[in-house]
């Protein structure tokens, strides 16, 4: 900009200027037409550069000139030439085939080439045959031959024409029947036959000592009747007893001799008759047997019932008294007595084991059961009851804590405990040696086989699993650990789950968890 000089002002010692007149900023004009220097294309324009001097405002011209690009063959007119001979140009090359013609039943393809005319390079298009894919035909019919009953010929055919951009040749086989054979014909090497039988039963005779074969030779039948001894048992003889009745030397059964006619290789011309005597039980007397037990002078007694087959097969029961146990207290419905009061069954009375403490209120307690015997019915009845036993009072400062289904006495722990302790529910509990990640608590699975990811201590040694109620059983799910985790998969069937995890550490303490969860 141009300013205009002003009086000076002696006030301040501040001279103040007055904006006169603003020159412009610079400026170019539009591109001109392209054009060539050697090889390249360049284009320019006119631009004006403008500002102030000696206090006027001034705008001096000049040309800016811009390259465009480099040709490769070379420019004309402000434009690269497109081709100089025909072997610039791109190669000439054949498209896909495709069929064509008056019927479709040729293959062509097309022919693009190139040719430099103007320095352009202009394309052509031009169609030329590949193969002719011909015409359909059939060749002469063969010989006659059977198929079924009945006489054809064939011929081969072929189907030519050009389908989906290809030549096509099909080879099909064209049938003709030739001739029908009458119900007394049969076909035979392409000529119909007359013939007695194609199977046994065309050649029944209506008697019933006959084998009615047909024989079949070069496929014409002829009936053969030829006679049998003897088609089954029953043609030889009837089955029949002789002699008297007698008792079985080995058991208690009564046999007798019997003659049988057997029939050997029935409905072949083979056959033949013969008979054979041999002993048939006509029935068993049965086994000797205790009866039930009864009382009988205090003890338990049984009827012994001994059966035996007498002389010509007469079955004979003979029983006896048996003793089979001395009663102590005596007898009752066939059994000894058990008891006859309380005092007989004293000595079966018994009691289990003292469980682990338990908290009742703010005081330890253990318990067991008590196995008593009664007499009822001259037998002695079971009555199980509970016994509880006090332990231990806890002091006044601490409450009764159960942990791994142990309970004992403990101070509360105020949020103090030890570095290897958490304070959880007031109580000072040992920082469990592992974490269980998977499976989720209560979590609910699609497949059958379940992933548990479990982060360990070095001090766990081995860990295993219970699959309860299913199974007792405790199997191994790691015993050994990579990178102190237990990573492994195991198999649960449908249904819910409830997995104890038992943890074992080098010591042998082990660690009770229990997890739930579900297979869909």
């Amino acid at each position: 900009m141009c300013i205009q000089e002003q009086p000076i002002v002696f006030a301040k010692k501040k001279i103040d200027f007055l904006f006169y007149k603003s020159c412009g900023e610079d400026y170019c004009e539009n591109y001109n037409p392209d054009y060539c220097i050697n090889k390249s294309v360049y284009r320019s324009r006119n631009c004006y550069s403008r500002g102030c001097g000696t206090n006027l405002c001034v705008s001096l011209p000049f040309v800016q000139q811009e390259f465009v690009t480099e040709c490769e063959l070379d420019c004309n007119d402000g434009k690269c030439v497109g081709c100089v001979t025909d072997s610039d140009c791109p190669s000439s090359t054949y498209q896909a085939p495709y069929c064509s013609g008056s019927n479709r039943n040729d293959l062509y393809h097309d022919l693009i080439s190139y040719s430099c005319i103007n320095n352009e390079c202009e394309v052509d298009t031009s169609n030329e045959t590949i193969k002719e894919c011909g015409s359909n035909y059939c060749g002469n019919y063969l010989s006659n031959y059977c198929k079924g009953n009945d006489v054809y010929q064939n011929r081969t055919c072929n189907e030519k024409g050009c389908s989906v951009d290809k030549c096509y040749n099909h080879t099909v086989i064209e049938e003709k029947l030739t001739e029908k054979c009458d119900t007394n014909e049969v076909c035979f090497k392409g000529e119909c036959k007359k013939t007695e039988c194609s199977k046994n039963s065309n050649c029944d005779d209506g008697k019933s000592h006959t084998l009615d074969r047909c024989d079949i030779n070069n496929s014409i039948g002829k009936c053969n009747n030829l006679i049998i001894n003897c088609t089954r048992d029953s043609d030889c003889g009837k089955n029949s007893f002789f002699g008297d009745n007698f008792c079985s030397s080995t058991n208690a059964s009564v046999l007798r001799w019997s003659k049988e006619y057997r029939c050997e290789n029935p409905g072949t011309t083979n056959s033949s008759c013969r008979n054979i005597n041999s002993s048939r039980v006509l029935f068993s007397c049965g086994e000797s047997y205790f009866s039930d037990s009864y009382c009988k002078n205090e003890n338990v007694y049984s009827n012994f019932v001994n059966i035996s087959c007498l002389g010509l097969g007469i079955c004979n029961t003979k029983p006896s008294s048996k003793l089979k146990e001395v009663c102590d207290l005596g007898c009752n419905k066939g059994e000894c007595k058990e008891c006859i009061n309380n005092s007989n069954c004293q000595h079966k009375n018994y009691f289990g084991n003292y469980s682990a403490s338990f908290c009742k209120e703010n005081l330890l307690y253990q318990k067991r059961d008590a196995h008593n015997f009664t007499c009822s019915g001259y037998k002695c009845v079971e009555k199980i009851t509970v016994e509880e036993k006090f332990v231990q009072e806890c002091g006044e400062n601490e409450i009764c804590y159960t942990f791994n289904s142990a309970s004992v006495c403990k101070l509360p722990c105020d949020g103090q405990c030890s570095n290897n302790q958490i304070c959880e529910n007031e109580i000072c509990e040992d920082i469990l040696p592992f974490n269980i990640l998977l499976p989720i608590n209560g979590g609910a699975y699609s497949s059958k086989r379940v992933l548990f990811n479990i982060n360990v201590s070095s001090e766990i040694k081995s860990i295993k699993y219970i699959d309860e109620p299913r199974s007792s059983l405790k199997r191994v799910l790691c015993n050994r650990f990579r990178n102190n985790l237990c990573n492994t998969k195991k198999y649960f069937t449908k249904g819910e789950h409830k997995v104890n995890i038992l943890l074992t550490n080098k010591s042998g303490f082990v660690y009770d968890e229990e997890i739930n969860f579900r297979i869909n």
